[in-house]
């Protein structure tokens, strides 16, 4: 980014902001506590006072008022084992956009890293009043059209930057004034970086952080490279979260609240959610407008789901069709065995329940001429995994996954595990087990399970064991 970027405001085309809401009389933004944390009251960090503090409920940091002669700001003071990307950070210092919360500065105090950034006054989109109702929910569909204006203009600066927000929700929306107007994004602290002067519009990880139910399928892993599991990141991701956010902006209602994350996952890979979140009684009163836009936003295939053009025409009220992902297309049967399959969560299955006989339809190609039928890059997966150097076995632990990500792991014929917690406790009191299963002496979904859930400890297992 050059310097005149970091000094100047973008040049936008005119909009209207955030009109007023109507809000109850109570104190606006967030309350300051009588406590002050690891920061004293009166304490200075870059000529910034501390005043009080706001919050110390998050997990990664302490959140304080600050003041600078008149001027309010807030501290973010990390615990001593956080710290956020300094890449994302150098590319935002002292940015002013308007949709953006500035940041002023940032460094380490006390050896504990810290953000002193602009002070939102209207607190978060989903902040509560003193008896847990919602400030600002739920908005009307005109309300959260210009939520939607002043988030994609944001969107559009970020990502020509070349930041993925990744985080994008309502608790990470903000009101710059008391009165609930003037909409600022805030809080990049999982973002990720493209390299737009090299020309690159995604980046391929093997492990990343994300938030349920806003994640899009992409996150999760369902892309390869190399024979591994890989996470593609791209602009598109911030798209998805906003169409779960526009859910919750309308309903004052989180769809994903008190769900088992592994169904998370297997409902947003599937392409299930959007059938899901509006067909609950609260999307009742949900506009068939608004339906199409949250089915435009949440399209599983990324390439095809409503991005800047997409959401601007809808705006404007122009008429934007919608891609029928393939999960939600009519799925050919496939004859396995005696069994009839109809789906990919059925044949996921059927698979799980029969192997030596999946091991004969994948050698044979049978998986990946059923997927041709109706998606060319699952059959490409089919065949990647096919190829895939090792036993037949560890190939259809691989094509489960594939196929159900949320499927559990089997360590032993009659052990299985659904999280890494417990995969950890496990060979905590069963060490017998650690050296049959790591070394493959045991026919086990270990590695391929690992690949989508924690790629990290799969390669450092496999790094032990080679060593």
């Amino acid at each position: 980014m050059s310097n005149k970027n970091k000094t100047e405001r973008m040049e936008l085309p005119e909009k209207k902001k955030t009109e007023r809401m109507e809000i109850p009389a109570s104190p606006s933004g967030p309350k300051p506590s009588s406590f002050t944390g690891s920061l004293n009251s009166g304490e200075v960090i870059k000529g910034y006072e501390v005043k009080s503090l706001i919050s110390s409920s998050t997990g990664e940091a302490e959140i304080f008022l600050a003041q600078k002669k008149a001027f309010k700001a807030i501290i973010k003071y990390y615990h001593a084992n956080f710290k956020p990307k300094e890449d994302i950070l150098l590319k935002f210092h002292n940015i002013v956009h308007p949709d953006i919360i500035t940041l002023y500065e940032y460094g380490t105090h006390k050896g504990r890293f810290y953000e002193i950034m602009e002070y939102a006054e209207g607190g978060t989109l989903d902040d509560k009043n003193s008896d847990g109702t919602y400030k600002y929910l739920p908005m009307s569909e005109d309300g959260v059209k210009q939520i939607i204006d002043e988030t994609i203009n944001a969107f559009l600066f970020l990502h020509k930057e070349g930041v993925i927000h990744r985080d994008i929700k309502p608790g990470n929306l903000f009101y710059k004034n008391a009165d609930g107007t003037d909409l600022l994004i805030g809080d990049f602290g999982i973002s990720s970086e493209l390299d737009t002067e090299g020309g690159m519009s995604k980046r391929m990880t093997s492990t990343l952080a994300l938030s349920e139910g806003y994640a899009a399928p992409e996150l999760y892993g369902i892309a390869k490279d190399d024979n591994k599991v890989k996470i593609l990141i791209g602009p598109e991701v911030d798209y998805y979260a906003l169409g779960i956010t526009v859910y919750e902006l309308l309903t004052a209602i989180n769809p994903f609240a008190g769900r088992n994350p592994l169904h998370i996952m297997r409902d947003t890979i599937e392409g299930r959610v959007a059938d899901d979140i509006l067909t609950r009684p609260e999307a009742k009163k949900i506009s068939s407008r608004f339906q199409k836009l949250i089915r435009g936003l949440l399209t599983v295939r990324h390439e095809k789901r409503w991005k800047y053009n997409e959401v601007s025409r809808w705006l404007k009220g122009e008429v934007v069709e919608v891609f029928k992902d393939v999960q939600q297309q009519k799925i050919p049967a496939l004859k396995f065995g005696e069994k009839s399959v109809n789906s990919i969560l059925e044949m996921a299955e059927a698979i799980d329940a029969d192997r030596d006989l999946a091991v004969k339809y994948l050698m044979r190609g049978m998986f990946e001429q059923w997927a041709m039928k109706f998606d060319e890059s699952l059959a490409n997966d089919i065949i990647d995994i096919k190829e895939l150097e090792g036993d037949e076995e560890s190939k259809i632990s691989s094509l489960l996954f594939l196929l159900d990500p949320s499927l559990p792991c089997k360590v032993d014929n009659d052990i299985k595990v659904n999280t890494i917690s417990e995969f950890i406790d496990l060979f905590r009191t069963r060490t017998d087990l650690i050296g049959d299963v790591l070394f493959g002496r045991k026919s086990t979904d270990v590695y391929a399970w690992l690949a989508v859930h924690s790629p990290e400890l799969g390669d450092e297992l496999k790094q032990a064991v080679s060593t």
